[in-house]
């Protein structure tokens, strides 16, 4: 094996993209390195791409050096083209010469893929060469493609600054890195050549993920009845595309003929003030799978929120430090983010007006808020020309202008429960007259749960979010698609979908948390035991409830004191009323893990709250089932227990990234936490199966020695996942590359 190569095998998904991967590959980089290159796995380079990269960086002592790119497909092979055709051919070590060689021997209708211009080629095109520019010389640099395999960084250029990719459960992330990187770099250069060569179709691609089947055509031969609840296209426009599916129902249904004596349909549908004639191919049932899981994709756009609040957080606080010369590039860089996120408006798809409206209110909130940043800070000549089209968009619930309470609730085959709890949820926080939307990110339910979903979404279109992820990651990951660009409520609550609640205490909750600013409020729960033949509901569990007792009685509790006691007890996400604001600027999720997903959020949540405020009634009654009754994660003997360990070490990376650690009370913390791993961990090496119980243990060890010997703000780089193969980086020529996978 060549020792220029080293693999880090993470044991485990990481959350969202490529970032968390990324970052551990530029930690783990060689600090002899002078640059990095971080490819993508799955494109193609040319054979000089690394030494034509180095010669342009070593000739100017760039920060950062650009190429060109473009993108292909690879389409079907033909019945001639097959891999024997191929041998020879070098496509594994692809260059141009191998395409010409390629296309010389075998007919160029054999040729399997098709070759398309970089989508920024007119921003690229724009910047010059042979000449080291930056930002503020040159403003389309921030405009170009925010891939980053298309660019070599200067190792120590990406240290000084420590720059790093965000690690959220979202896409986009390389937006985040390419506007930071930019902003800080002052050596930019540029090769005016195509070095790389992007893929665009590999099945399982992320893009792909997001845009498969968005353009959702209606079915032909729909059967409907009068009185049926369907998805029918509805034109606000002139132009042929300007359409978008509106949930209707159907008044009446007539026979009619086309110019060619061929039988349609015409269904007559109401939809507010519309009604419309539609052929029936301009309508889809509520059950199709296609407009649900285009919905879902489109749904996940919405990082791009998230992403852009990560820029704004690491560059304006640097703009606001500046000195008065560099002041002076405040209005170049401010007027290409605020025109950044206006024109990100692009990701929201009309064909799914309620998602469309809720990310360009999103959008028009961050673009409201950095703006507001700037004239705070002196700077009021920012020209700022752009509007965010129709303000009817801009009002998401019944017309009022803010949402109270956001509630997610992840699904699983949970059929003899859900409906019961959605009824109930919106019988009471109306009566409570609270302003609330709901989410339900649906797991891959296959007994019914879909059915009931689909029914209640059209019901309740004015603040219910139905997600098909159906992808079986788990209820972290479930509960994550909805944090991040989605959840419009000052306040969010994460329940569980076979638990009960007292939704009115709930909204009483959320009143006291407004009015106090608090930006957590935490609370007691219940437990029912629910059996074969009865049930029996008990108070708290006695751990919780002697940490509860004691921090209720102590006098002037400091925040320190609230914290460890809410750090104390159970980690589920119902004990809690979170502000959306502490999410977003904490960068708090849940873990990836299908177990144990909730320690990161229940960890990265409370060290980060500076206002937590406890109200003295329990809202949740958490259900644990007999065995009989209902099969349940949290009672399964499985080797999957050793999930634990990798939902510990990313919590524990989290909070070293955080900074929780560092601060005044970061010792305590840290104890708090080593406190709990010892005590989880031994209650999970009981649930091992005997044949994963040694390997648990050894793993279980080896956090307890970091512990020990590792001071904890440097946990953000410890290897959790226990690799002992070293660094993740193959040095090339004097540079380090890695490609993240997964």
């Amino acid at each position: 094996m060549d020792h220029r190569f080293h693999l880090v095998h993470l044991k485990h998904n990481t959350a969202g993209g490529t970032g968390q991967p990324t970052n551990i590959g530029l930690d783990s980089c060689s600090k002899d390195a002078e640059y990095i290159l971080i490819a993508d796995g799955d494109d193609w380079m040319e054979r000089d791409a690394l030494k034509s990269l180095l010669l342009d960086a070593r000739q100017f002592n760039s920060d950062m050096v650009i190429a060109d790119f473009d993108t292909f497909v690879q389409q079907e092979y033909s019945s001639g083209c097959n891999e024997k055709d191929m041998e020879g051919s070098s496509l594994d070590l692809f260059n141009r010469t191998s395409i010409e060689h390629f296309c010389d021997q075998i007919a160029s209708s054999l040729w399997p893929f098709e070759f398309m211009p970089s989508y920024d080629l007119d921003q690229f095109e724009k910047l010059p060469t042979e000449r080291m520019i930056n930002f503020i010389t040159h403003p389309d640099v921030l405009r170009i493609s925010p891939v980053p395999w298309r660019k070599l960084y200067r190792r120590s250029f990406i240290e000084r600054f420590g720059l790093r990719f965000p690690e959220g459960d979202y896409f986009f992330e390389d937006n985040a890195f390419h506007w930071k990187t930019v902003f800080y770099a002052r050596r930019i250069t540029k090769v005016d050549r195509i070095l790389f060569h992007h893929m665009r179709n590999r099945e399982g691609q992320t893009t792909e993920s997001m845009t498969t089947n968005q353009r959702v055509e209606g079915r032909q031969n729909v059967q409907v009845t009068v009185g049926d609840i369907v998805f029918a296209k509805w034109k606000y426009g002139d132009k042929e595309d300007d359409w978008s599916w509106h949930q209707a129902s159907v008044d009446a249904i007539h026979l009619d003929y086309d110019d060619n004596q061929t039988k349609y349909v015409v269904a007559y549908l109401s939809n507010g003030d519309v009604s419309t004639g539609l052929e029936n191919r301009d309508i889809l049932p509520l059950d199709d799978e296609r407009y649900w899981k285009s919905y879902y994709g489109v749904s996940r756009q919405s990082g791009i929120v998230a992403n852009i609040h990560s820029i704004g957080e690491t560059i304006f606080s640097g703009l606001m430090e500046s000195d008065v010369c560099a002041r002076a590039a405040v209005a170049t860089f401010s007027q290409a983010f605020l025109k950044k996120i206006h024109d990100s408006r692009y990701i929201a798809d009309r064909k799914f007006p309620e998602l469309y409206g809720k990310v360009n209110r999103k959008l028009q909130k961050e673009y409201k808020y950095w703006k507001s940043v700037l004239v705070n800070a002196g700077f009021h000549g920012i020209r700022t020309p752009h509007e965010f089209g129709d303000k009817r968009l801009f009002l998401p619930i019944n017309g009022r202008e803010r949402v109270d309470l956001s509630i997610i609730i992840p699904t699983k085959d949970v059929s003899p429960y859900i409906e019961g709890l959605l009824l109930k949820m919106y019988d009471d926080l109306t009566r409570s007259n609270i302003r609330f939307e709901v989410f339900v990110v649906d797991d891959g339910s296959t007994d019914g749960t879909l059915q009931i979903l689909r029914k209640f979404a059209v019901k309740h279109i004015s603040n219910f979010y139905l997600l098909e992820s159906g992808t079986g990651s788990g209820a972290g990951r479930a509960r994550n698609h909805a944090i991040k660009g989605l959840i419009e409520g000052e306040y969010a609550y994460f329940a569980d979908s076979d638990d009960t609640y007292d939704f009115l205490a709930l909204a009483k909750a959320t009143h006291i948390a407004k009015n106090s600013g608090a930006d957590l409020v935490i609370f007691p729960y219940q437990l029912e035991f629910v059996r074969p033949q009865l049930s029996e509901i008990e108070g708290m569990m006695k751990a919780d409830q002697k940490i509860w007792d004691h921090i209720l009685t102590k006098q002037n509790p400091s925040n320190i004191d609230l914290k460890l006691a809410a750090l104390g007890l159970i980690n589920y996400p119902w004990k809690q009323l979170t502000a959306s604001s502490l999410i977003d600027d904490a960068g708090v999720f849940f873990g990836p893990t299908e177990l144990q997903n909730d320690v990161q959020f229940h960890w990265t949540s409370i060290a980060a709250a500076q206002n937590i405020y406890l109200y003295d009634r329990p809202i949740c009654t958490h259900r644990i089932f007999d065995s009989n009754v209902r099969k349940q994660l949290t009672q399964v003997q499985s080797p999957s227990r050793m999930s634990m360990l990798d939902a510990f070490g990313m919590t524990q990376r989290a909070l070293a990234l955080q900074g929780a650690f560092e601060l005044e009370e970061g010792s305590q913390i840290f104890e708090a936490y080593k406190k709990r791993f010892e005590t989880v961990t031994k209650w999970g090496a009981s649930r091992v199966p005997k044949e994963s119980l040694s390997n648990f243990i050894d793993r279980k060890n080896h956090f307890i020695k970091a512990h020990e010997e590792h001071e904890p703000q440097t946990l953000a780089n410890w290897a959790y996942w226990k690799m002992d193969e070293g660094a993740a980086h193959a040095v090339i020529g004097g540079g380090n590359l890695f490609a993240p996978s997964g």
